[in-house]
């Protein structure tokens, strides 16, 4: 019985650790996207040239 509690605790912490890398993957295709069109924008806003 202890070695079967064993296993499974250690089948958890790779589900844990494959469950954090994706979110991980999902946050960070969001923030860089992003902050690469703020920058973008950032660039673009300061070098306008209003008359």
């Amino acid at each position: 019985m202890q070695v079967n509690l064993m296993g499974r605790a250690a089948t958890d912490v790779v589900s844990a650790a494959g469950d954090q890398a994706t979110a991980f993957v999902i946050l960070g295709s969001i923030v860089i996207p992003l902050a690469i069109l703020t920058t973008l924008c950032w660039f673009f806003w300061k070098h306008r040239h209003d008359d």
